[in-house]
C-alpha cells in the first residue's frame, strides 16, 4: 500500500450552507434529506498537530480479495446475510421514497457484485467500518507496521 506523509496544519471542515442554501444547490433533494447532513456543520478549522501517513490510494478490489483470501475474514454484509447496495439498470429511483440511483441493501450485492463491472484496479465498495478495522489489524500484522482508519 502506498502511503503519503500530510503535513501538519490547517483546514475547513464541514458546511458552511445552510438547509435553505443547499436545498437552493440541490432542488430535487427533499429537505429532510438535506436535514440528515446537519451533522455536517458547521464549517470550522481543524488543527492537525503532527504530520501522518495515510494510503494515496482507496483500497482496491484486489486488495481486499487478498486480504480475504488470506485471513478467512468473512464481511459483515455477507456474515449476516443483509448484503450490499447495488447497481441495477432496470431499477427506477422515481419509484422509491429517496429517489436513490442504487438499490438498497440486499444479499444479491456485495464487495464482489456490486451491480456493476469492476476490476481489481476498481476502489472496493460495499465495505463497512468493521470490515474496514479488519483489515487495517491484518495489515498491522502482515507488515509489521501500524494501521488503522483515519478519524476527525
Amino acid at each position: 500500500m502506498q502511503m503519503v506523509l500530510l503535513p501538519a496544519g490547517e483546514f475547513t471542515m464541514g458546511n458552511a450552507a445552510s438547509i435553505e442554501g443547499m436545498s437552493a444547490l440541490y432542488p430535487a433533494y427533499e429537505p429532510r434529506r438535506l436535514a440528515d447532513l446537519a451533522d455536517e456543520t458547521p464549517a470550522h478549522q481543524v488543527r492537525i498537530t503532527r504530520p501522518f501517513y495515510m494510503a494515496k490510494h482507496e483500497v482496491t478490489v484486489g486488495q481486499f480479495r487478498a486480504f480475504i483470501e488470506a485471513s478467512g475474514h468473512v464481511p459483515e454484509s455477507i456474515a449476516d446475510g443483509t448484503g450490499g447496495y447495488g447497481y441495477n439498470a432496470a431499477y427506477d429511483p422515481a419509484t422509491t421514497k429517496r429517489g436513490d440511483a442504487f438499490e438498497g441493501r440486499d444479499p444479491r450485492y456485495s464487495w464482489q457484485n456490486p451491480g456493476f463491472t469492476q476490476t481489481d484496479a476498481h476502489p472496493v465498495v460495499n465495505v463497512t467500518w468493521q470490515d474496514a478495522v479488519a483489515l487495517a489489524r491484518w495489515l498491522s500484522t502482515t507488515e509489521g507496521r501500524r494501521y488503522r482508519l483515519p478519524t476527525e
